[in-house]
């Protein structure tokens, strides 16, 4: 059933079963139509071939509109009640940087009349007939039970002063050093007749005693990683990985929810077992390289991988305003704006995290300094020095602003709680051997590096993140360089 208004924009529609039709209808922007996949999907209680082939025939419509590169879903909704259909004034989706999920920020505006809050009236004041006081025997048994009242502050300020201040804090110091003695005490023999063993190279050491100057080091590990339906499993070895397959299977199928087998990867590093990851009977694929949230996960890290990506996106966005860098009207200053936040930002999303070198600096470096100089319309034969190009464009060199961006983003990972996943992702040590030869550079290395250079410490830096403005001062200042660097 459709509306006059709807039927008039109606090009057509087509049905794909007993439980998928789709219709496509004119918008009023030009080239631009509005395609809808309405269905009805079976219940839990529908036998699972139906289950099946009805996902199955669904991604097939799916694709078949993706395939002109021109479509884009959208899966991200409002849900409101009927109760409150007025209310809702605008519904937006706020797209950001490319994150390689499926879904965006929905934000919804909504004008609502709310309770007035009703204070509670409080009882009105005693008046007391103070004209009763003139008379001689009231005035007496007043004053009597006045004097009853106070009569025990009285007692308790003048035992006050009788005891000294000294005297109460050497009681108080007593009774807390006693309490820790005890507390020592009672650890201290948790650890008598106790004996540990170890497990080096897969062997079990000797047994040895424990005496009370022992310490024990707690390793935080990380189990998972959560973005709403985007989840990445970690693991140590092939049956917790299975085991962690098995329980997020059942868990899901538990709330009507079904893991896409094609959309599971297995990546695997520095290990030796070939045995594969399966799901419902079915072994997993496995890959040499991931993206998650937008960055790419390869054996090396990623970092050259996600760098080739992202100039790759981010052409594709440069070309798309060509005809704002071309234009007469704007003035440089608008677009250098616009090219921070449309272009820049989409680069270098997730630089924090990459793991830097001087030929993946250059290469970032010289997109950069291409784009800038198309849009100062600077062609050859004529040429203008990077250093000058900067200036007049108010650009730092790609180094200066990846450490910044790092370390504005390390300022507000130390200030989370201990507890945050964040933060105890930020110094995670991951448990494994790796291969012969000279270590790579990684990104935890460089971290360290950097810190030695600036001359401080991680117990320093927690304390310093606290204070925002010190931490701004401290690395939103000039660059330390690395030798010959911007300074």
């Amino acid at each position: 059933m459709l509306s006059r208004q709807a039927q008039r924009a109606l090009i057509g529609w087509e049905a794909h079963g007993p439980r998928i039709i789709t219709a496509s209808f004119r918008t009023k922007q030009k080239k631009v139509n509005l395609n809808v996949i309405q269905c009805y999907a079976p219940t839990n209680d529908s036998e699972e071939k139906d289950k099946d082939e009805f996902y199955h025939r669904l991604q097939k419509v799916v694709e078949t509109f993706r395939a002109n590169g021109m479509t884009e879903n959208q899966i991200d909704h409002i849900c409101i009640s009927k109760k409150f259909r007025r209310s809702l004034q605008d519904v937006r989706v706020r797209r950001g940087a490319d994150v390689g999920s499926d879904h965006h920020l929905v934000v919804a505006s909504m004008q609502l009349k709310l309770k007035r809050n009703w204070m509670e009236t409080t009882p009105s004041r005693v008046k007391y007939d103070v004209s009763r006081l003139k008379i001689t025997s009231v005035r007496d048994e007043f004053e009597l039970q006045l004097k009853n009242k106070f009569k025990v502050l009285l007692e308790l300020h003048e035992g006050v002063e009788r005891s000294s201040v000294q005297a109460n804090w050497q009681i108080i110091k007593e009774a807390l050093r006693t309490a820790c003695q005890e507390l020592v005490n009672l650890i201290k023999s948790s650890y008598e007749g106790m004996t540990c063993q170890v497990i080096h190279a897969g062997q079990l050491t000797n047994s040895f005693r424990l005496n009370t100057e022992s310490q024990w080091t707690l390793w935080n590990q990380l189990d998972d990683l959560d973005f709403t339906d985007d989840l990445a499993l970690l693991s140590h070895s092939q049956q917790q990985m299975q085991e962690k397959t098995n329980v997020l299977a059942a868990t899901s199928a538990q709330v009507g929810l079904i893991i896409h087998k094609e959309k599971t990867k297995i990546f695997k590093t520095n290990s030796s077992n070939i045995n594969p990851i399966t799901l419902s009977g079915s072994p997993l694929e496995e890959v040499q390289s991931f993206t998650y949230l937008g960055s790419i996960i390869d054996q090396h890290g990623g970092t050259e991988a996600d760098v080739k990506a992202r100039i790759g996106k981010t052409r594709g966005a440069f070309i798309q305003l060509k005809n704002i860098w071309a234009s007469r009207e704007l003035t440089l200053t608008t677009k250098i704006r616009l090219f921070n936040s449309n272009v820049k930002s989409v680069l270098l999303y997730g630089a924090e995290t990459w793991r830097t070198t001087k030929a993946t600096n250059s290469k970032i470096q010289t997109f950069i300094n291409t784009c800038l100089r198309r849009i100062l319309h600077i062609h050859w034969p004529e040429t203008i020095s990077n250093t000058n190009l900067w200036e007049r464009t108010c650009q730092l060199p790609v180094e200066v602003e990846i450490w910044r961006r790092r370390w504005s983003w390390i300022g507000h990972t130390l200030r989370k709680p201990p507890t945050n996943i964040t933060r105890q992702a930020l110094r995670w040590n991951p448990q494994g051997k790796r291969k012969r030869g000279r270590p790579r550079n990684t990104w935890g290395r460089e971290l360290d590096a950097d810190i030695t250079r600036m001359g401080f410490n991680w117990s320093q830096l927690e304390k310093m993140a606290q204070d925002r403005n010190l931490w701004r001062s401290t690395f939103g200042g000039p660059y330390p360089g690395r030798g010959g660097g911007y300074k």
